[in-house]
């Protein structure tokens, strides 16, 4: 998504080099992708790093849309980014965001209004037994052994991946993970 890849500093070419989970078309639509985890309003998006630091994080403005989208509105950026969220558990979803050049991401996100973490999901920190039948079943596709770049066709392939960042079996030594909290009021 837009607003993440510039508050954590990297590019969406560099997204499909580290092996992030995107597609060319969407996986989710205003059926599919329909919940509603977070209250509209302000919100303060900050990396989760260690060298984060305070000038990284961004304010923006989060409304849900009559289409069930919510748009993510930055005075940085000339569009909002536009994410779609479906639950996979409790406190849990599989979330879609449409990116620049019409392409989409793919994140892991936990929590509510309150606090929520949105977590590039990577193809090769999925556990082998859930890529390999994903990989199989052709809800996800990958050229590279590697899994250099994974395109989710289906909204089983985006779930599932989802679910495996919700029961913490996804590993990852350098997570890229965002957390947005309700900016304080003016």
């Amino acid at each position: 998504m837009r607003f993440p890849v510039k508050a954590v500093g990297v590019s969406a070419g560099a997204l499909m080099l580290a092996g992030c989970l995107v597609s060319e078309f969407p996986v989710l639509d205003a059926s599919s992708g329909r919940a509603k985890p977070l209250k509209d309003g302000a919100y303060i998006a900050c990396p989760v790093s260690e060298e984060a630091s305070e000038d990284d994080c961004q304010t923006m403005t989060v409304v849900f849309q009559p289409d069930r989208s919510y748009h993510f509105i930055s005075e940085e950026e000339e569009e909002p980014s536009v994410l779609r969220f479906r639950r996979v558990g409790n406190r849990g979803y599989a979330v879609q965001s449409k990116e620049e050049h019409d392409e989409f991401a793919y994140y892991y996100g936990a929590g509510n209004s309150n606090r929520m973490t949105l977590t590039w999901m990577m193809c090769k920190d999925l556990p082998e037994n859930v890529r390999t039948k994903l990989l199989e079943n052709g809800d996800l596709e990958s050229d590279s052994d590697d899994y250099e770049a994974c395109e989710v066709k289906t909204v089983r392939g985006l779930t599932d991946a989802a679910r495996a960042y919700h029961r913490g079996q996804a590993e990852s030594d350098e997570p890229i993970t965002m957390e947005l909290t309700p900016a304080p009021a003016e």
